[in-house]
C-alpha cells in the first residue's frame, strides 16, 4: 500500500486490462487500483500529494488505454492525435471525486479523429456493470462547447493568438 506506482508501470498495467474482458477489464483494475491508493490513503501510509500523484497516473493510463483499445477494436489510428490533460489531471492533482479535462489536438487533419475521439469521450463515461471511468470534461477546448471536438495544431494556435483568454495561455 505504500509503494506508489510510476505513470510508466501504470500505463503498462493499464494496457494488459482489457486483455482480461474488454473495456470492463480496464474498468474492474481502474478498481483494484482505487482500492490500493484509497487504502493507502485511508491507513496514512501514502501523503497527499503521493495520492494525487497516483491518482492523476491511474486516469492517464487509462485514458490511454482506452484510446488505444477503441484504435484497434475501430480500426483507427491514434498517430497525429494527442490527448492533452488539463485541469486537476494536467496538474497531477487529481481526486477520487474529480472529471478529467480533455483537450483533443490532432497534428492535421481534425477530422480524422473525431470518431476514435467521440468513442474515446463515451467510453471513458460509459456506465457499465462494472461502473464507468471517468467524468470528461471538454469545455476547455477553443470557444468551448461550440468549438470542434478536435481541433488541428495550427488551428489551436491561431485560436492562442487570436481568441484566447490569458489564463487559457497559460495553461
Amino acid at each position: 500500500l505504500a509503494r506508489s506506482k510510476g505513470p510508466q508501470q501504470m500505463t503498462m498495467e493499464a494496457r494488459q486490462a482489457p486483455q482480461s474482458g474488454g473495456l470492463d477489464g480496464l474498468r474492474r483494475w481502474q478498481h483494484r487500483e482505487l482500492l490500493r491508493i484509497g487504502a493507502g490513503d485511508l491507513l496514512g501510509v501514502a501523503d497527499l500529494s503521493s495520492v494525487t500523484r497516483q491518482l492523476s497516473h491511474l486516469a492517464a493510463a487509462c485514458i490511454e488505454a482506452c484510446l488505444e483499445s477503441l484504435a484497434e477494436a475501430l480500426g483507427l489510428s491514434a498517430e497525429g492525435l494527442a490527448v492533452i490533460a488539463q485541469g486537476k489531471l494536467g496538474g497531477a492533482e487529481l481526486n477520487y471525486s474529480s472529471d478529467v479535462d480533455l483537450l483533443l489536438i490532432a497534428r492535421d487533419e481534425p477530422q480524422r479523429h473525431i470518431r476514435l475521439c467521440g468513442a474515446l469521450v463515451q467510453e471513458l463515461e460509459r456506465v457499465t456493470v462494472e461502473g464507468f471511468l471517468y467524468r470528461v470534461v471538454l469545455q476547455l477546448r477553443p470557444w468551448g462547447t461550440a468549438g470542434p471536438l478536435v481541433s488541428s495544431l495550427a488551428g489551436y494556435r491561431r485560436y492562442l493568438d487570436a481568441s484566447a483568454s490569458l489564463w487559457e495561455r497559460q495553461a
